[in-house]
């Protein structure tokens, strides 16, 4: 298998950068062209960049690569194992420091799955490209670091760092000039290479949340929020000076007590600074170790305590010592059940507060449903109770108006001429032989209405009544139907006068009554 070709990519300050090779090369493990277009430009020319399609090529380019700083860049999108991919490149390249780039995800993502792999830092995906060329230089100045240093970093001292690198990073690392002819990019060849950079980072500053739905992107936002909690950014610079003025600076700092603040100024500065100048010094390296022995009570007391933001703080400082500390995985760890246990116990306060919430709504929704339904009850009563007043009073009126009408048929009834009984009318002498009682209407009855319908009809010789008329009604057209109905049912005994069948006119009142 042929080795990669690495390009070098183009400062986006117009500079021009040696197209052969930088001083730092990056190995991207990646297959999307837009990957390698956004890392060009965060390295903004810093690193010459060898893209590999496969743990095994980049497996291959490392071991045919022994010269030089290297930093490992992967895209966890594609690789079916992960974890496995990065133990494995690890154990055969101890020494390079592993950026991992991987979409943020609301399950807490790859890092969980990652367990105790060895990566210097992971971003998010897609890129930030101020961040990264934060977090790429201190991972340079970290492998410089480990380089000089006597004693360096085992695979089971280094530890997971999620996206905590501060934006403060050393100075720009400048290319070195060409070491060979193997490079064959011609500055017209750069040139495009650079527009197609800027032209995709222009793409993908305008159009990256267009086609997220709202809520991925509101989560994306949550989760940076939540790295941003847990791993704060803090000063991973080093000042320049002479190492005794570095040592006498960092001692009085010590005796003040000024361990790792005010920033700018304190112990841990001092010392780091003196340790970059001079790997081999030794009171350098015990200052850290004085330092961080510091920082490791007030982490355990910031967790004793409940306060994660003060535990990552000092988290951070404690790496920035020590980055090869072997308690630092373990505190990793502590640290993110913490902001679980607080994560947890917030939500479970939000849930519970919405479920009372809702229960209160629901009991309030219920009262006033009952006080709905008794005032409609109390109204429908008060509506039967004037029902029936009225009805009252309209038979008390048709009783008024009935009683002349009884004084003059009482007065004309002795003068009526050859009666065929002695003292009653045709109509008295009428026998209903068949009664049909009237079907009072559902909704009247309901709603406890009554009422009353004067008919007019004839009895013909069959016994039939014929001719059925309505004379009045009340209330008016409510029960007439029925009660001419029921009338047409009835049947009477034909009434024979001296031996002839005669025909009887019939006057009455039907009442209808709830």
């Amino acid at each position: 298998m042929a080795i990669p070709a690495p390009y070098t990519t183009q400062p986006t300050d117009g500079q021009s950068t040696s197209p052969a090779r930088a001083e730092v090369d990056v190995i991207a493990l990646t297959t999307r062209d837009d990957f390698l277009l956004e890392l060009g430009q965060a390295l903004g020319g810093q690193a010459s960049v060898t893209p590999v399609e496969s743990p095994a090529q980049a497996l291959e380019y490392l071991r045919a690569a022994k010269q030089g700083l290297r930093i490992l860049a992967i895209d966890s999108r594609g690789l079916e194992d992960l974890r496995a991919a990065v133990e494995t490149l690890h154990a055969q390249a101890p020494q390079i420091a592993t950026l991992l780039f991987a979409e943020t995800r609301e399950d807490g993502g790859i890092a969980p799955a990652l367990g105790e792999a060895q990566v210097f830092a992971m971003l998010a995906i897609p890129l930030d490209i101020a961040r990264t060329a934060a977090v790429f230089a201190d991972a340079v100045a970290d492998s410089k670091f480990k380089r000089t240093a006597p004693h360096p970093a085992t695979p089971q001292q280094a530890t997971i760092v999620v996206d905590s690198i501060s934006p403060a990073a050393p100075e720009p690392i400048r290319p070195r000039p060409p070491a060979g002819g193997d490079s064959k990019l011609s500055l017209r060849a750069i040139g495009g290479v650079v527009l197609a950079v800027v032209a995709a980072a222009g793409l993908w500053f305008l159009t990256r949340d267009r086609g997220r739905p709202a809520a991925q992107t509101e989560t994306a936002a949550a989760v940076a929020t939540q790295s941003a909690k847990a791993a704060p950014a803090i000063e991973t610079s080093v000042v320049k000076g002479k190492v005794d003025e570095l040592l006498e600076k960092a001692r009085q700092a010590m005796r003040e007590r000024r361990y790792a603040e005010p920033a700018g100024d304190n112990a841990l500065l001092f010392y780091r600074s003196a340790a970059y100048a001079d790997s081999a010094n030794g009171e350098a390296r015990d200052g850290l170790t004085r330092v961080a022995s510091v920082l490791v009570t007030r982490f355990e007391a910031a967790l004793a305590a409940n306060q994660p933001d003060e535990a990552s703080l000092t988290l951070a400082q404690l790496k920035s010592a020590v980055p090869t500390d072997a308690r630092i995985g373990d505190f990793q760890s502590r640290l993110s059940k913490l902001h679980t246990d607080i994560q947890r116990t917030e939500q479970e306060q939000v849930r519970q507060k919405r479920l009372a919430e809702q229960q209160a709504a629901r009991e309030a929704a219920a009262i006033e449903q009952k006080k709905a339904r008794e005032a409609k009850a109390a109204e429908a009563e008060a509506e039967r109770q004037a029902q029936l007043a009225r009805e009252k009073e309209r038979q008390e009126k048709l009783k008024l108006e009935q009683a002349p009408q009884a004084d003059d048929a009482a007065k004309t009834a002795p003068k009526a001429a050859n009666p065929p009984r002695p003292g009653d009318s045709l109509q008295s002498s009428l026998k209903r032989k068949r009664y049909v009682a009237p079907e009072y209407p559902e909704s009247e009855q309901n709603k406890h209405v009554g009422g009353v319908v004067r008919v007019s009809f004839t009895v013909n010789v069959k016994g039939e009544p014929i001719d059925v008329q309505v004379e009045a009604s009340e209330p008016a057209g409510v029960f007439d139907r029925a009660a001419v109905a029921a009338v047409k049912r009835w049947r009477y005994e034909p009434l024979v006068i001296d031996g002839v069948p005669t025909e009887v006119p019939v006057r009455l009142a039907i009442r209808f009554a709830p």
